[in-house]
C-alpha cells in the first residue's frame, strides 16, 4: 500500500543535524529529496515584493485589501508602486539638493543675483573672494586697496572688490555667485 507522503520541517540543532537525519532516514519513516534551488526571478520579486510590504507599512499602511488579484492586475499595482516609489526617491533628491543649496545661500543672506549681473551692466563689475585672516589683514592696512567685507561664507573671510585684484596675491579665491538668491529657493528662510 502507497501513502501519500507529506511535507515535514524537521528543527534540530546545527551541530545534531547530521546524525538526526541519517537515523531517520534509517528508520525509513522519511524520505529526503534534494530541494532545488529557487528561480532567481521569483527570488528577485519576492525580494521587491517584501521591499514594498515594508515602504507601505513605514507610511503607516497596516491594513491591506485582501482581494486575490489576477497577474495583470497585480502586474499593474506592481508597477504603480514601484513607479510611485521611484518618484518619491527622486523627490526626496530633489529635496535633499534644495535644503543643500538653501544652507549655502544662507551664509549669502538675502541678496539679488540678478541685482548683481544689472550691476555689472551698469559697469560695475564687482568680484567676490574669499581670503585667510591674515590676507584680510593686509588688505585693511593697504591704503590703496578697495573692498568692502561681507559676512563670513563657512569659516572664511569673503570681501567684494569692483575691480579684479593682482592674482599674485596669495590666499584670494574667487568665489562665483549662487544662480539663484535665498529667497527664491527658500522663502521661508529669506
Amino acid at each position: 500500500m502507497i501513502e501519500k507522503m507529506k511535507v515535514v520541517h524537521i528543527v534540530a540543532a546545527q551541530t545534531q543535524k547530521t546524525e538526526l537525519l541519517d537515523a531517520l532516514r534509517a528508520l525509513g519513516i522519511v524520505h529526503f529529496a534534494e530541494k532545488a534551488d529557487a528561480d532567481q526571478t521569483y527570488l528577485e520579486r519576492f525580494a521587491a515584493l517584501s521591499r514594498l510590504i515594508t515602504v507601505l507599512e513605514e507610511q503607516g499602511v497596516s491594513e491591506v485589501e485582501a482581494e486575490a488579484l489576477d497577474d495583470v492586475k497585480f502586474k499593474q499595482l506592481y508597477d504603480g508602486l514601484n513607479a510611485c516609489l521611484e518618484r518619491k526617491k527622486a523627490l526626496e533628491t530633489e529635496r535633499a539638493a534644495a535644503v543643500s543649496a538653501c544652507d549655502t545661500l544662507a551664509g549669502w543672506g538675502s541678496f539679488s543675483p540678478a541685482e548683481i549681473k544689472e550691476l555689472k551692466a551698469q559697469g560695475f563689475e564687482l568680484h567676490f573672494c574669499r581670503v585667510d585672516k591674515k590676507l584680510l589683514a593686509s588688505l585693511e592696512a593697504d591704503k590703496e586697496v578697495r573692498f568692502l567685507r561681507l559676512a563670513p561664507v563657512g569659516k572664511q573671510q569673503t570681501v567684494v572688490f569692483q575691480r579684479r585684484l593682482n592674482r599674485v596675491k596669495v590666499g584670494v579665491h574667487a568665489l562665483p555667485l549662487p544662480s539663484s538668491s535665498l529667497m527664491l529657493i527658500c522663502p521661508s528662510m529669506g
